[in-house]
């Protein structure tokens, strides 16, 4: 075995096959001596004393020898290295010459690229910061993600100039900072996209600041009116529009306006506005909600095709004209500031068989509307007003509820100062309701004090047909101003509508109160019943 080791150590191994160098250059006389006497002696041999000056000098030749082999695997490491370093990057190189010279994005077919065009238009990119009010959610797609696509090569300018319908989404929002320079850049680039959309429908959003919107400098409308005068030329085209105006700006629309699904006009202010006596035609109006708009819905009257109605128009005539012509409707918000009826007038009774959600604002002046209206499909109902004085229209509530007789299932009352009596009688006749949400603004005396609570409380001995009010709630919500209210008693009436029920079982609970109000006994005693399944949300202040 050693002499062939030895054998094999005899010879050189070429190290390059073009300039034939090898290593070792030239034989080691040593090996051979050294596997001659390795190969007479077994392992476990050990040499004579006078054996050793022969075989040092071929043991310092073997070390020799090693130490060169370990010089050229260093060398041949680090060349070794050197070429893998050198194939990546020119790896690297190769790769990207092949994208370059494969098609790429500049090649894409042109039904390609327009279908990403689109992608990215309804996605809506904005280039500046979104604000934090009620009207970014009005925001739709706009032309200024088309302008920056048509920036990126002539390929997608001319894509994006040839498409119409990236540029019907037209924004307009100037700010309380904005100069004339600004303001004449945003006039120009709009009629540049209305250009750009030839006969297409348009989709309007115009916000025009006012004196409560914060800036260094006090805005001036005369810098918005030119373009909103250059939007209303193409009002006929309009399929969606939100408007932000001023109390004095001018509207001025054409006799119809046959493309419009949605409009949605809020003024900043209550001036006196022109609005044209003259009747609009809408016939494919789905959505109108209008704001601060003096007499403005008087001029709407074609509106068979109305689904979604939100006014504070003081005038209820107005407002029960819209109803009575809107057999569509499903949701309606009324929330005038100062209603006015005139006396000579009597109103016709509307019944509006299809509407689903309700909701008035400003209750205390507002609810003789509902002995007008007739409901028969409401599920949602909202009242709200600001608990100033107490609501004496009750029977008007009970005697609309009794008419209409609806299968509601969602019930908000919010600042509506009712005696616990008279809130119990509500809800009598509100058998079907599973969500039932209070706010008791008042800081003396409680709306949903003892007795409301007491006739919530579900006996503990008690067949179905004496369940009491509301047999179905499913979500209960109650805020409480006042500190009087009787924690001990609103713990017994969760817990009677959660222990001992299965199918009309109680499973949610939010309460709002002072913390006097819910001491840490009863706190504990509600969170325990959500071994029962009920979700529990107690918040509470000082």
């Amino acid at each position: 075995m050693e002499k062939m080791l030895g054998s094999d150590l005899l010879g050189s191994i070429e190290l390059c096959d073009h300039c034939h160098t090898r290593f070792p250059p030239t034989p080691n006389t040593a090996i051979p001596h050294i596997a001659d006497y390795v190969a007479q002696y077994p392992g476990n041999h050990v040499s004579l004393y006078h054996e050793t000056p022969a075989l040092a000098p071929l043991l310092q030749k073997a070390e020799d020898e090693i130490t060169d082999y370990d010089e050229v695997i260093r060398r041949t490491r680090e060349t070794l290295k050197r070429l893998e370093e050198n194939r990546a990057r020119l790896w690297t190189l190769k790769e990207r010459l092949r994208w370059i010279m494969k098609p790429s994005i500049r090649r894409l077919p042109p039904e390609l690229l327009t279908r990403i065009f689109y992608t990215c238009w309804g996605d809506g990119y904005t280039l500046r910061k979104p604000q934090l009010d009620d009207y970014e959610a009005f925001e739709r797609p706009n032309c200024r993600t088309t302008l920056t696509l048509s920036h990126v090569s002539a390929q997608w300018r001319a894509i994006a100039f040839h498409e119409s319908r990236l540029w019907t989404c037209i924004k307009v929002r100037l700010h309380a900072d904005d100069d004339s320079t600004l303001a004449q850049s945003i006039h120009n680039f709009t009629k540049f996209c209305l250009e750009k959309s030839k006969g297409r429908p348009l989709h309007i959003y115009f916000y025009a600041p006012s004196i409560f919107d914060s800036g260094t400098s006090i805005y001036h409308p005369c810098l918005h009116r030119p373009i909103l005068a250059e939007l209303f030329k193409y009002c006929g085209r309009w399929r969606s529009a939100v408007l932000r105006l001023h109390g004095t700006d001018h509207i001025d629309f054409p006799k119809e306006l046959p493309l419009l699904e949605s409009l949605i006009i809020r003024r900043a202010t209550s001036e006196a506005l022109s609005f044209p006596a003259r009747v609009v035609y809408t016939p494919r109006l789905r959505i109108l909600e209008t704001e601060r708009m003096a007499e403005g819905l008087s001029g709407f009257q074609d509106v068979h095709t109305l689904k979604t109605f939100s006014t504070d128009d003081r005038n209820i005539e107005a407002i029960l004209s819209v109803l009575q012509r809107s057999p569509n409707l499903k949701q309606v918000t009324i929330k005038p500031c100062a209603p006015m009826l005139h006396h000579h007038i009597n109103p016709i009774p509307t019944v509006v068989s299809n509407c689903e959600s309700l909701t008035i604002g400003n209750f205390q002046g507002s609810s003789f509307i509902l002995q007008y209206l007739t409901l028969p499909s409401l599920k949602y109902l909202k009242i709200s007003g600001d608990a100033s004085s107490y609501h004496m229209n009750v029977p008007e509530l009970c005697e609309f509820f009794r008419r209409s007789q609806p299968p509601l299932d969602t019930l908000e009352i919010s600042g509506i100062a009712l005696f616990p009596s008279e809130l119990t009688r509500a809800l009598d006749l509100l058998p079907s309701i599973t969500k039932l949400h209070l706010l008791d603004m008042s800081t003396t005396n409680l709306v949903f004090g003892r007795d409301f609570i007491r006739d919530m409380t579900i006996p503990s001995i008690a067949s179905f047909s004496a369940v009491g009010i509301l047999p179905n709630l499913k979500m209960l919500s109650l805020t409480a101003w006042s500190s009087s209210l009787d924690g001990q008693m609103v713990v017994e009436m969760v817990r009677s509508r959660v222990v001992g029920l299965s199918r009309n079982q109680l499973r949610r609970f939010e309460i709002k109160c002072r913390r006097s109000v819910l001491d840490r006994r009863g706190r504990e005693q509600l969170t325990r019943l959500a071994d029962e399944g009920l979700s529990i949300d107690i918040q509470g202040w000082e």
